[in-house]
């Protein structure tokens, strides 16, 4: 059977205990992790193309009628954007001198 999911390194160490080494079951999994990358901000652009078909998958949702609510999108300020790239920049660096800690799960939440 293949199985393809995600795992904390971590906490799969911990589902496995010596007798799963020693038994074989671990040798049965093909485990694989890629480096570990600190994110950096990029100001790339999304393709002309993509974005085209996300935004036929929001079609549907935005096109719905809510009472007394329509979405608004707003911009950041030059400013603004300034400090929205410094904060994302400075949070992936604490995120990754977490790494391992209880804190660590909910840095990752924060991000948005």
């Amino acid at each position: 059977m293949c199985i393809t999911g995600g795992i904390q390194p971590g906490f799969l160490a911990r589902c496995f205990g010596r007798e799963f080494y020693e038994n074989g079951l671990v040798a049965r999994f093909l485990m694989a992790m890629p480096p570990r990358r600190i994110k950096q901000w990029s100001d790339a652009e999304i393709h002309a193309d993509t974005k085209a078909a996300m935004e036929k998958v929001f079609d549907f949702p935005f096109g719905l009628q809510l009472p007394n609510s329509q979405p608004d999108e707003l911009s950041l300020t030059d400013d603004a954007k300034v400090a929205w790239v410094e904060f994302y920049n400075h949070h992936a660096h604490e995120q990754d001198d977490l790494t391992g800690t209880t804190l660590a799960a909910a840095w990752s939440k924060l991000e948005g």
